[in-house]
């Protein structure tokens, strides 16, 4: 070829027995003009071969960048690439059906492939590129359409032949370009080719590093650089740092377009990229090309870009730097770590990673409520974010009528942002009558921009009132206004029914039986509210509960039903005893079991009789009884639980020493009864009143009469359920010789003689003789010293 010829920059990453070979660029010697221009693809592909799937997965990105996992219905996504791929639809169900995503078929033909010249070569290292591409646009927008249009080569009439057919083609809103090569002087020619309007287009900065890449340039092209991405296995972000290969910087010949001066930028001309995305190796992605590979390079961001413009439809250059500028953190992640071979990621724009990585799908003019959904009259903001105006006009559409209603004018925005705090209406809506899903009304709120008369939109979801439960009943999903509940719900007097609803207003709801107030509950700002109620006097049979918050009613119908009542009364029985069972109304039979047994009725087997010796005896007991001829029902069961029966009395012993020559003397005492346990005891000598009472314990200390001889003492053990028994021990009390009494005896010795007495030698305390001995040795140390001397 005559003139200048051009270098492909070749990025290569050789991962051998894990260690890497940092990526090169060859060096350009001279600038091309465009009919020496020939683009490479933006790609770096060390690990291949794999069985299975290596590197990230779909889910595994959607969770890092915050995106759904569904959508882009009705959109299609093109992705331009150079030569021809020969099974690449077999690749894109195989990656699909991988991870659970759409795969294409005659009928959904939500791939199409599009070859602009029959007869095109093949090349392996454009193939892998037009897999990843396909498979990770894909990924990002499951329901969107993906059409791929290989051209004939890498050429650059060739390339924008088959740019200039993407956008041409019906539905195509994004078009992806994973390729380029460096600048040259008449670019600036071609930019009509990426401004069709309603399509964006997203290219890949390069893998160079600092070196700036066309069409990447381009001024109507969103263009993606790299990071490194690392990832917990849920998809968590561990980091995101700037990738050292991810081309930037300023450009040679386009100047800078007014998105990137309203925004703040001062270089001269254009500068890339505009955002970034997952682009190292290392951190890279799962692509299947006949074998598993893990690709990355910048080429991995550009299609995944585009998949996210067909979710929100709003990533474009303007709404891009627009919402970085308003609420930065609301929309990106900004990478201030990383450099490639020139520049250095920093806080805000940088010429490796631009605006950062994205963090939503929606990047326009935005109106949001919160909560979305919620009880009519609950507290709301509306949030609008990207503004071009001062002001906006607040209304909102009565979805009943459809008409609008005007909230509130000439709200003021502040760098295009508000919030507005208001409450919901009140639609005065119940749930059907049923037990049914509990369903919600679409209240549409609108923010119409005052400079441009633009509206957005956005939808609160209000809920219609519905009770959760009546008395014992629950609800499937909840009971709409004029529920019949009287084969359900069963009301009994005396007994506390619980009232739950949901979908009311907030405050307080008031609770009537037959129009007359019975009580009131507490809603919270969910709409959500629970009330214990009891009726007291009413007459058996069908009813009407009604529940007012204000501003509705909502009422369902119910049976007072007759009462089966028992006449226990707490605490311990000591003989086999009856518990009566009677109800206030007419019922068919009352059933019963005691302890878990088996089940008995009051006409064939009389009133429950507890026999069992137990502290926890049971009597579950219930009533059937017939609301109408054709119907019998079973009433609410009661459980009584800690039936207390003890028929034994306790047993226990006392025992001391037999013979003692005090009065004063310990006994031991130990009892005990299985069923009640043992509580009190007390005391007495024999022929003499008892003690008082006191808690048991294992020793007593008591006192004896002093007449000389053997006595009785008794101890009387009391359980919990007033049964006592009596135990006694014997002791016998000595006579005590007095110590000063004259011995009578005849001595069996004569007296002995005694002498003088000797002279009593004086008793020396310890710290005397220390003393005395400290002093002597002293005196004995100086003479010794004198005569030395």
């Amino acid at each position: 070829m005559n003139g200048k010829k051009i270098l492909p920059h070749i990025v290569i990453v050789l991962f051998l027995v894990g260690m890497m070979v940092s990526c090169f660029s060859v060096p350009i010697s001279a600038l091309p003009d465009d009919d020496d221009w020939v683009a490479h693809p933006m790609h770096i592909s060390p690990f291949a071969g794999a069985p299975n799937p290596i590197g990230y997965t779909p889910t595994q990105i959607r969770t890092a960048y915050n995106l759904p996992s569904t959508g882009g219905n009705g959109t299609t996504i093109a992705v331009v690439i150079a030569y021809h791929t020969p099974n690449i639809e077999e690749y894109f169900n195989t990656f699909s059906l991988e991870f659970g995503l759409p795969v294409n078929s005659s009928e959904s033909a939500n791939f199409i492939v599009h070859q602009m010249a029959s007869n095109i070569e093949v090349r392996s290292d454009w193939s892998l590129e037009a897999c990843l591409d396909v498979q990770w646009a894909h990924a990002i927008a499951p329901q969107a359409k993906i059409l791929l249009v290989e051209a004939v080569d890498a050429s650059n009439t060739a390339l924008l032949s088959a740019v200039d057919y993407a956008s041409n083609y019906p539905g195509v809103v994004a078009v992806s370009m994973s390729w380029g090569g460096e600048e040259f002087a008449s670019e600036g020619y071609y930019e009509s080719y990426f401004s069709k309007s309603g399509i964006e287009y997203f290219v890949a900065s390069g893998d160079d590093g600092s070196v700036v890449n066309w069409p990447a340039v381009s001024r109507y092209v969103v263009s993606v650089g790299g990071t490194t991405l690392k990832l917990n296995p849920d998809g968590t972000v561990i980091s995101e740092t700037a990738w050292q290969g991810s081309s930037g910087g300023v450009s040679k010949y386009l100047s800078r377009p007014s998105y990137q001066t309203n925004y703040g930028l001062t270089y001269v001309r254009r500068a890339v990229p505009d955002v970034s995305y997952n682009a190292n190796v290392t951190t890279g992605v799962a692509v299947y090309n006949g074998t598993w590979w893990k690709v990355g390079g910048t080429s991995a961001g550009a299609p995944q870009w585009a998949g996210i413009h067909a979710l929100g439809q709003s990533a474009t250059n303007t709404n891009l730097y627009t919402s970085a500028k308003n609420s930065y953190s609301s929309y990106f992640r900004d990478i201030t770590s990383g450099a490639n071979y020139k520049y250095s990621a920093t806080v805000g724009y940088d010429l490796v990673t631009g605006l950062g990585s994205p963090l939503t799908l929606n990047f326009g003019t935005q109106l949001s409520v919160s909560p979305d959904s919620g009880p009519a009259e609950g507290a709301i903001t509306l949030s609008g974010v990207g503004f071009a105006g001062a002001s906006v006009n607040i209304s909102y559409q009565n979805p009943l009528n459809m008409s609008w209603i005007s909230i509130a004018n000439n709200t003021a925005t502040v760098n295009g942002n508000f919030t507005f705090s208001t409450n919901a209406p009140d639609l005065l809506e119940c749930n059907p009558a049923g037990d049914n899903t509990q369903l919600s009304d679409n209240v549409v709120f609108r923010a119409t921009d005052n400079s441009d008369g633009k509206s957005y939109y956005t939808t609160f979801k209000e809920l219609r009132r519905g009770l959760k439960q009546v008395g014992t009943t629950t609800a499937q999903g909840v009971y709409g206004n004029n529920t019949d509940l009287t084969q359900k719900a069963f009301i009994q007097r005396g007994v506390g029914a619980t009232v739950v609803g949901n979908g009311f207003r907030a405050g307080t709801v008031t609770i009537f039986w037959d129009g007359t107030e019975l009580g009131n509950g507490l809603v919270d700002r969910a709409g959500s509210f629970s009330a214990t109620l009891t009726v007291l006097d009413t007459s058996i049979g069908k009813h009407t509960l009604t529940v007012n918050d204000g501003a509705v009613n909502l009422s369902v119908n119910v049976t007072c039903a007759p009462r089966t009542v028992d006449d226990y009364v707490a605490g311990w029985q000591t003989a086999d005893f009856t518990v009566s069972l009677t109800s206030d109304g007419e019922v068919t039979e009352t059933f019963y079991r005691l302890n878990e047994g088996d089940i008995l009725n009051v006409t064939a087997h009389g009133q429950p009789l507890i026999t069992t010796e137990s502290a926890g005896n049971t009597l579950e007991y219930w009533s059937t009884w017939n609301p109408s001829e054709e119907t019998i029902v079973e009433l609410p069961h009661v459980t009584l639980s800690g039936i207390k029966l003890d028929k034994t009395p306790p047993t226990g012993s006392v025992w001391t020493n037999p013979t003692t020559t005090s009065t004063s003397i310990i006994l031991t005492v130990s009892a005990s009864d299985a069923t009640s346990g043992v509580w009190l005891m007390r005391f007495a000598n024999e022929d003499e009143d008892w003690s008082s009472w006191e808690p048991y314990t294992t020793q007593k200390a008591w006192t004896i009469s002093s007449d000389v001889g053997t006595k009785t003492v008794y101890v009387e053990f009391l359980d919990n359920a007033g049964l006592s028994t009596i135990a006694s021990c014997t002791v016998t009390l000595q006579a005590v010789q007095s110590s000063s009494q004259t011995d009578s005896t005849t001595p069996t010795q004569s007296p002995q003689a005694t002498s003088e007495p000797t002279p009593a030698i004086p008793e020396l305390n310890a710290p005397i003789v220390f003393f005395l001995m400290f002093a002597s040795a002293l005196i004995l140390t100086v003479v010794v010293l004198k005569r030395r001397s």
